[in-house]
């Protein structure tokens, strides 16, 4: 394979990671936003508030665990690629 097409490759696997990266980004502050709505409401309840505070906290936690694993995936994928690439180029 060429040296041009090993670079446009690389600017492929570039583009396609920050374009999975700025996509997760909006569908997680959408996520978030939505989840707040119910957790603001049920936290007006002063009696249930505390209980609303906690579950909220353990709900944000864990949805910003799986984004993070999410990230953590897309950028072993990008850099697999990347490392293939170079690989496969010093290889020609």
């Amino acid at each position: 394979m060429d040296d041009d097409t090993l670079q446009q490759l690389q600017g492929l696997n570039s583009l396609v990671n920050e374009a999975v990266g700025a996509g997760l980004n909006a569908i997680q502050e959408t996520h978030e936003g939505i989840a707040r709505v119910p957790f603001a409401v049920l936290a007006q309840f002063t009696p249930i508030a505390p209980a609303v505070k906690t579950v909220e906290t353990i709900q944000s936690g864990l949805t910003g665990g799986v984004y993070d694993g999410i990230r953590q995936m897309s950028n072993l994928a990008y850099h697999t690629v990347r490392s293939t690439l170079v690989q496969w180029q010093k290889g020609d």
